[in-house]
């Protein structure tokens, strides 16, 4: 966790260390935490693709994306400048995450809401 929460704070280190990084993690390590510091880093060294694909990599992977992942990701299409995109991930959010889009909807027991 501390070397990619080095990379998102230091845009020198880059995205694609973060990357590194991450992949050479055994796969029961890479938690959510993991993940979303190397969307920051991404974020931070203007690789919005990359960023946004880390997203997309961790509901593929079962691991439902948290607030943070996704405040990683808007804040690397608003520093690109794609307002639209940015603002697309919120809704996105905001309708339930990965689940919004379509996958398996986790409802409202699902985010720990009482029925």
């Amino acid at each position: 966790h501390a070397a990619l929460a080095a990379c998102a704070a230091d845009a020198s280190l880059g995205g694609r260390r973060a990357l590194q990084l991450l992949r050479a993690a055994p796969a029961s390590a890479a938690d959510d935490h993991c993940y979303s510091a190397a969307i920051r880093a991404c974020a931070t060294s203007g690789e919005t693709g990359e960023a946004v694909g880390l997203l997309r990599e961790m509901a593929e992977r079962g691991m439902p994306p948290s607030a943070h992942a996704y405040c990683a990701a808007i804040c690397a299409h608003r520093k690109d400048g794609r307002v639209d995109e940015a603002i697309a991930l919120f809704s996105e959010l905001a309708a339930g995450g990965a689940a919004g889009r379509g996958e398996a909807g986790r409802g409202e027991a699902g985010r720990g809401e009482a029925g």
